[in-house]
């Protein structure tokens, strides 16, 4: 195991998450709607992006080790 980096714990508890904040993005658009204008953008780009790359990042991190 390396020794720099988060542990395995770390990473099954982003990996959690991450899928979190990409089922509430999912639950918002369907309750809500997609906003328009830069809010949409901010929020399901730049939030969508973050968990969902820390969705993949995690679920790669925790194959390799």
């Amino acid at each position: 195991m390396n020794k720099y980096g988060p542990s395995r714990g770390e990473l099954k508890f982003r990996l959690c998450m991450g899928l979190l904040i990409c089922s509430l993005l999912v639950a918002a658009a369907l309750e809500k709607g997609v906003p328009k204008g830069l809010v949409g953008v901010e929020l399901f780009v730049f939030a969508g992006a973050f968990g969902i790359g820390s969705v993949v990042w995690s679920l790669w991190k925790l194959y390799k080790t």
